[in-house]
């Protein structure tokens, strides 16, 4: 499900990237601006192909229990998530003219990843 709604963002900001469709809102909501988009769409690219494998190994029961790597992965998805959380909520309020802050689409979706992140972690730890 967290790697549906990651390729969905992946495609949805290249769609509005390039036209504007209506429905969807204006690419500006889509990227926060940290980066130049061509460098966060191969970024993207990357995670969304690391997402992919990962799953596959999950579905193909190639992953092999690592609780190191597992306890990494659930502290790093911890704090991560956590940033998010912290990040939206200051967009909400004290920073709601910073459009790092203030754009709720690229943290919901960092929420995303950092979920995966958590649930990778889980898997490892078994």
């Amino acid at each position: 499900m967290f790697t549906v709604l990651f390729c969905f963002r992946v495609v949805a900001q290249l769609i509005v990237a390039n036209i504007e469709t209506g429905i969807l809102p204006a690419f500006e909501r889509w990227h926060s601006g940290a980066m130049p988009y061509w460098m966060l769409f191969l970024v993207q690219v990357l995670i969304l192909g690391l997402m992919v494998r990962t799953n596959r190994f999950y579905t193909t029961g190639k992953i092999i229990a690592s609780p190191v790597l597992g306890r990494v992965l659930l502290i790093f998805g911890t704090i991560y998530l956590l940033g998010m959380v912290l990040r939206l909520g200051l967009g909400l309020t004290l920073f709601s003219d910073d459009r790092w802050f203030a754009n709720h689409i690229p943290t919901f979706f960092h929420l995303v990843l950092a979920s995966w992140v958590l649930v990778v972690g889980r898997v490892y730890m078994q």
